[in-house]
C-alpha cells in the first residue's frame, strides 16, 4: 500500500502556512511573517540560546536561519549577544519589540490549534501528536546516520530548471526595478559562488530570501489594501494594484506578476 505521509505533511504546511498569514494580517502583526514567527516562538519559551539549538528546534537550515536571523535583528526583533565564559560564541535574544507582540502572537496560534485539532477528542489528539514525533524522531536519526546537517535544505542540483535556466532566471529578478534590495544581494551573491564551493550556502540563502519577499497575491491583496500600502503608493495606485491584484487571482494566479516576483515564482515552483 502506497503512503502518502510526506504529501499529506506538505499539504498542512503549505495550508497553515496560508491560514497563518491571514490571521497575522486580521491582528495586525505586519512586523514579521509566519515562517520568522516560528523563530519567536521558539525564543518566547527558550530565550538566549544558540543558534545551532535554534536551528534543532526550528528544523531550519542554517543558512536559512541565519538570513532569516539578519534581518530579524534589522527590525529590531531580535540582538545576537556574547555567550558568558566565551566571547567568541553568541546567543539569540528576544527584544522589548518582539516581547510585546508575544500575546496577539499566541492568541493567533491558539486559534491555529483550534482550527487543526477539530472534530479530535483529547485522546485523538494525543495519539497523533505521539505519532508525529515518532516519525520526526525516525527522520532525524536518518539524518545522523547519513551525516546530514540538521535542517539542511534543497541544493541547486535538486532544482527541476537546468542551471542555464536558472542562472538566467536569477539575473532577470534581480534586474527588475521592483526587486528590493536583500534580494538583489542574495541573487548576485549566488550569481558569483556558481561553480565555487560556496555555491550551495549561498543557494540556501537565495531560496530563503526568495521565500521572504516573492509574494503570493494573498499576501499582496491585503498590503495594496492596507493603510501602509496607501501611504507608500498613493491611495489611487494602491487601489489600482490591488484590483489588478485581484483580477488575476479571479483567472486562477497565485502569485504578484512584477517582473521580481513572477521570476522568483519560477524558480520556488519548480523547487516545489
Amino acid at each position: 500500500m502506497e503512503r502518502k505521509i510526506g504529501i499529506l505533511i506538505t499539504q498542512i504546511k503549505q495550508h497553515l502556512d496560508r491560514i497563518l498569514g491571514k490571521m497575522l494580517l486580521e491582528y495586525g502583526i505586519d512586523a514579521f511573517n509566519g515562517a520568522q514567527g516560528r523563530i519567536l516562538y521558539v525564543l518566547w519559551n527558550h530565550d538566549n540560546i544558540a543558534i545551532r539549538e535554534l536551528a534543532e528546534r526550528t528544523g531550519l537550515a542554517n543558512a536559512t536561519l541565519t538570513a532569516m536571523l539578519d534581518r530579524m535583528e534589522e527590525k529590531q526583533l531580535l540582538e545576537r549577544k556574547p555567550a558568558p565564559g566565551d566571547r567568541r560564541k553568541h546567543l539569540i535574544a528576544l527584544t522589548a519589540k518582539a516581547r510585546l507582540l508575544e500575546k496577539e502572537y499566541r492568541a493567533v496560534t491558539d486559534r491555529m490549534t483550534a482550527l487543526t485539532y477539530r472534530g479530535f477528542t483529547p485522546e485523538e489528539s494525543t495519539r497523533i501528536e505521539a505519532c508525529l514525533e515518532r516519525i520526526l524522531r525516525n527522520v532525524r536519526e536518518a539524518e545522523t546516520r547519513r551525516k546530514i546537517s540538521p535542517g539542511t535544505s534543497s541544493t541547486v542540483k535538486e532544482n527541476t530548471m537546468n542551471r542555464n535556466e536558472l542562472i538566467q532566471t536569477v539575473q532577470t529578478m534581480i534586474a527588475a526595478p521592483s526587486c528590493c534590495q536583500e534580494l538583489k544581494s542574495a541573487g548576485q551573491n549566488w550569481l558569483n559562488a556558481v561553480g565555487t564551493a560556496e555555491e550551495n550556502a549561498a543557494w540556501n540563502t537565495l531560496v530563503a530570501e526568495m521565500k521572504e519577499d516573492v509574494s503570493t497575491l494573498d499576501r499582496t491583496i491585503p498590503f495594496f489594501e492596507s493603510e501602509l500600502g496607501a501611504r507608500i503608493f498613493g491611495a489611487a495606485k494602491a487601489e489600482a494594484l490591488a484590483a489588478h491584484a485581484r483580477d488575476i487571482k479571479a483567472k486562477g494566479a497565485k502569485w504578484c506578476d512584477c517582473p521580481a516576483c513572477a521570476a522568483g515564482a519560477k524558480i520556488l515552483e519548480s523547487l516545489d
